[in-house]
């Protein structure tokens, strides 16, 4: 379920955000917020009470000021994972034998 709230208090890279009631995300969901050109994400940490969510920001705090508009899109934090990983192996087969990821991939 979609919902709109503001950010309330932003210190450092913790962020507090009011929603109408009803329409509070729940923990671990994610939140995104519009500054300048860039969606930045974060993540419900804490429910302050009925209306306020305390917020883990996972990209950078800069620019972020009270009264901006955030979206609930009500999922979590999804991260793309490469084909090959989705799946466990079949037949019990061992990930040993797999060839070694490319070198740009590796970290």
């Amino acid at each position: 379920m979609l919902s709109y709230g503001k950010i309330v208090q932003v210190s450092g890279p913790v962020v507090d955000c009011e929603f109408q009631e009803g329409q509070l995300p729940k923990i671990r969901e994610a939140l995104r917020v519009q500054v300048e050109d860039e969606v930045r994400t974060m993540e419900v940490a804490q429910h302050m009470d009925e209306h306020t969510v305390r917020c883990i920001m996972l990209a950078g705090s800069e620019g972020l000021a009270r009264g901006m508009k955030v979206t609930a899109p009500g999922k979590t934090i999804e991260v793309p994972a490469a084909r090959r990983f989705r799946h466990p192996p079949k037949n019990g087969a061992s990930t040993a034998k797999r060839r070694p990821l490319p070198s740009k991939a590796r970290s």
